[in-house]
């Protein structure tokens, strides 16, 4: 039977004869001669080396090109041996576990299939997203798959902790406090005192000079009597009566006390709390409405502190919110207080945590209109 697939290339004077879609060791020849469809001579065959090259028995006489041709095969017991010794090989091949566990498994859209032992084969889900993600070039394209940001992938290649405190904002200075292993290192970075450089004295300066020249007394001379009274040395003992405040009244109308608060006094007689953030309307005269800030009930307004007044409140402009429209948005972030010496009146004022409070309301706000966006995109998306 002559074997005529894909075409040679003979060149004048050599052995070699090598094919172009032959496929000769496939086709399991084992010897033979090869007739070139041109004027030359016979090629007996002397090796098969490999589908696409023969080595033969005699050089090639005709002219160098590329042919067609016809190999017979030898028709004897060489052939045949030789076939049956490539397909025992092949059979040997095909007889063995790891082919059999691959065979004994079921293909399906989304599989994968992977070796879950030695001699074991099975199938794992690969979805779509998966592939997306394992076609991708380099790290930077995956990164982008897994939805991370241009400003994370920055921050994810930084080598070490100073590089990434870099690419988040924070300055030279602060990585020194920030690496700091406790309060005294870190007031030492803030170039600030030690609590017990200024625990000796009150006034100004931590010096027994700065305490005699304002009057002061170390804290070591100061004691609580039985009663409810405190003196310091050579000082006239004061009782006060059980549940009223502790104070200090200077020439100049100032009085220090504890009792809902710290206060001062305005004509030597009525005291004004400094302490009670008050935030009351009837306090305030609006000089400019700030509705474009409005966050849902809220309504910042810009004002002046009104004149004679009863309560501490900062001089100038000032950026803020009324309190009567802080308590309908959130009563939590106001309470009421007695005015000073005024028979039972009150006003209201922000509640100790108001400003956290306020943060809290501000950020859950921002995160929902965050989810309203992503849904959007989702939506657009899809």
């Amino acid at each position: 039977m002559n074997y005529t697939t894909g075409t040679i290339t003979l060149t004048n004077g050599s052995a070699a004869v090598t094919g172009n879609g032959t496929g000769w060791a496939t086709a399991l020849i084992a010897g033979g001669v090869i007739y070139p469809q041109a004027a030359g001579n016979p090629l007996p065959i002397a090796s098969v080396d490999s589908d696409t090259a023969i080595t033969a028995a005699t050089e090639w006489v005709g002219a160098t090109g590329t042919y067609a041709y016809a190999l017979q095969r030898q028709d004897d017991a060489n052939q045949v041996i030789a076939n049956a010794a490539a397909l025992a090989d092949y059979i040997q091949r095909l007889d063995n576990e790891t082919l059999s566990a691959l065979a004994g498994l079921t293909p399906a859209a989304d599989k994968l299939a992977y070796f879950s032992g030695a001699s074991t084969a099975t199938l794992t889900t690969l979805t779509s997203f998966a592939r997306s993600l394992l076609d991708d070039a380099n790290a930077s394209t995956a990164l982008t798959t897994l939805g991370v940001s241009a400003f994370a992938k920055t921050l994810l290649d930084d080598t070490d902790a100073s590089a990434a405190l870099t690419t988040l904002g924070v300055s030279a200075f602060a990585k020194t406090l920030l690496d700091d292993i406790d309060a005294s290192a870190a007031r030492e970075t803030l170039g600030a005192a030690s609590s017990a450089a200024l625990s000796n004295y009150l006034p100004v300066g931590g010096t027994a000079a700065n305490a005699s020249a304002v009057g002061g007394a170390p804290l070591s001379s100061l004691a609580r009597a039985a009663s409810d009274y405190i003196y310091g040395p050579n000082a006239t003992k004061v009782l006060f009566p059980t549940g009223s405040s502790i104070s200090m009244i200077y020439s100049n109308h100032v009085r220090f006390a504890w009792d809902d608060g710290f206060y001062y006094s305005i004509d030597g007689n009525n005291f004004v709390l400094i302490n009670s953030l008050p935030s009351d309307a009837k306090f305030k005269d609006v000089i400019e409405d700030a509705s474009e800030f409005d966050l849902a009930a809220l309504a910042p307004v810009r004002w002046q502190r009104k004149e004679d007044i009863p309560v501490g409140l900062p001089e100038g402009d000032r950026l803020g919110f009324l309190a009567q429209d802080l308590l309908a948005f959130d009563p939590a972030l106001v309470r009421e207080t007695p005015v000073p010496d005024k028979s039972g009146e009150t006003y209201l004022a922000l509640a100790d945590d108001a400003a956290l409070q306020l943060i809290a309301h501000l950020w859950r706000t921002v995160c929902a209109l965050s989810d309203r966006v992503s849904a959007l995109e989702a939506a657009a998306e899809a």
